[in-house]
């Protein structure tokens, strides 16, 4: 039997360790069907620097990555430069990446005369504020029987009304629909009348073992046993102080801000390091809650915030997880948070459910 070449279309964050990690997952599992996978960084007309984002994947695709990371010392300074320059490396050395600098007929014939299947997410694609780009995070250029779905998340439990619209026709035609949390699958009932299955986030599917063999851990992380931080969003003077109580008279290291510069430059391997490392985990991150249980960690994690302390609303796929495991109670609400008892043996059945789930319904397909 021919060996199914698959492409995936996410989001190309190197900046995002959720993203990058999801990535490498995605290709993880394909590759374990015994499918031959891409990573398709693609250009869109619809993107609004069209040609700077044509320049900077021609950069990339001829090798001269370094001139991209060149870009990024001139735009943010040395710090963001060098961070920007380890998920560079995590991607060119695990996520097999094809650049297409250009979207116009030739190319998209070339995809469409290569791939068998496109494959679609994870990560929160389809969240209005990201999905400016349709034809991509749609694959309206491929025929519909040849889209796959792999936990697309909205991100979000409802949907402003222009954008309901642009679902509605990006999703035109396609079936075995798959999404990340409870609230799209319900989103997708409301907005076409089909049905979705409910696939775990990919980094998921993957054993702590398996990712314990990509983590690194940061040379300048400290030796000694630590409470982890790291918080992708806002922090106010009540997540402050109370990540302080929560730390107190304990050695703390931080990734992700720039207050901590040796923590703010870690890749993704090194994000997975640092969690494996840690004691405990503070964080309004989703991923960063994935590894603690996957790593069983203790947790505590916060409602993602924005620069001015407003709730951003990023929480439906955090609830359906912490539901699904059983560790609701590791969020904090406002009431008083304590690192008691994190229990993850309610954990390890969910989590061989979903794994069985993603390679039956992929399986069936390929």
């Amino acid at each position: 039997m021919k060996q199914k070449k698959i492409g995936i279309i996410t989001i190309p964050d190197y900046n995002n360790y959720g993203n990058r990690l999801q990535n490498y997952a995605v290709k993880h599992v394909l590759e374990g069907l015994g499918c031959q996978v891409d990573t398709l960084e693609m250009n869109d007309t619809a993107f609004p620097q069209y040609k700077a984002r044509s320049l900077k994947l021609s950069l990339k695709k001829y090798g001269l990555g370094g001139v991209a990371t060149l870009f990024e010392y001139l735009h943010g300074g040395a710090l963001k430069a060098k961070r920007y320059a380890r998920f560079a490396r995590f991607t060119k050395r695990r996520l097999n990446v094809r650049y297409f600098p250009h979207y116009d007929q030739k190319t998209l014939d070339r995809i469409r005369a290569t791939y068998d299947y496109v494959v679609l997410g994870s990560d929160q694609i389809w969240h209005p504020t990201v999905n400016t780009t349709p034809n991509l995070f749609f694959a309206t250029f491929m025929p519909r029987e040849r889209v796959l779905f792999f936990s697309p998340s909205f991100g979000i439990h409802t949907l402003p009304d222009p954008y309901r619209q642009t679902v509605r026709e990006g999703l035109a035609g396609c079936d075995r629909l798959t999404v990340r949390e409870e609230a799209g699958a319900a989103l997708l009932r409301d907005l076409t009348g089909m049905s979705a299955t409910v696939l775990p986030d990919p980094t998921m599917c993957l054993t702590a073992e398996e990712w314990k063999a990509v983590a690194v851990k940061p040379k300048t992380a400290p030796a000694t046993p630590y409470v982890l931080k790291c918080f992708l969003g806002g922090v106010t003077e009540e997540y402050r102080a109370v990540t302080e109580r929560l730390s107190a008279d304990k050695t703390v290291w931080e990734v992700a801000r720039k207050d901590n510069p040796d923590g703010y430059v870690t890749g993704p391997e090194e994000f997975l390091g640092s969690i494996l490392g840690a004691e405990t985990v503070l964080t309004d991150s989703f991923h960063a809650v994935v590894f603690c249980i996957l790593f069983q960690k203790p947790f505590v994690v916060f409602p993602r915030l924005d620069a001015e302390g407003n709730h951003q609303g990023l929480d439906s796929r955090l609830d359906t997880l912490l539901a699904r495991m059983g560790l609701t109670h590791r969020k904090y609400t406002g009431a008083t948070a304590d690192l008691g008892e994190c229990s993850f043996e309610r954990t390890h059945a969910p989590l061989e459910e979903g794994r069985a789930l993603a390679r039956r319904f992929f399986t069936e397909i390929l």
